[in-house]
């Protein structure tokens, strides 16, 4: 299913993506407005964001997992983000940033559902039901 909409307008497709990804605050970009054009969150606004394989982010160390699905907590808000660093300062989405995830995992480790506990209901309640 997630392979179908690849190809669609409406779809932004991504294999794998980091936590950092979603607002980037890389020192290779020699212009800051050119961050804009890296920066995944408003790429994903108002689409279907496809990631065929939760795996990536599902095997990470339990600190690096507490980072990336407590941002993803955050967006699923659907108001935007806001990221600091020393590089940059604050670099910010605000407003309504809305979108639909579809993702696959064949299975969902235990720590998972040990760090989305501490995150709230907010995540667990909207992800990882069984399409069978």
């Amino acid at each position: 299913m997630i392979s179908l909409l690849r190809q669609w307008p409406h779809a932004y497709y991504t294999d794998t993506h980091s936590a950092k990804s979603w607002i980037t605050h890389t020192t290779s970009v020699k212009e800051p407005e050119d961050l804009k054009k890296i920066d995944m969150l408003p790429r994903i606004k108002n689409k279907i964001f496809c990631t065929p394989e939760w795996a990536p982010i599902f095997t990470l160390r339990e600190d690096d997992l507490k980072a990336a699905l407590g941002i993803i907590t955050r967006i699923a808000d659907g108001q935007g983000l806001a990221s600091n660093s020393g590089v940059y300062g604050r670099r910010a989405y605000e407003g309504t940033h809305m979108f639909a995830w579809i993702g696959a995992a064949v299975e969902v480790p235990p720590i998972v559902y040990k760090v989305l506990n501490t995150l709230g209901q907010k995540m667990y309640s909207s992800a990882f039901h069984s399409t069978m």
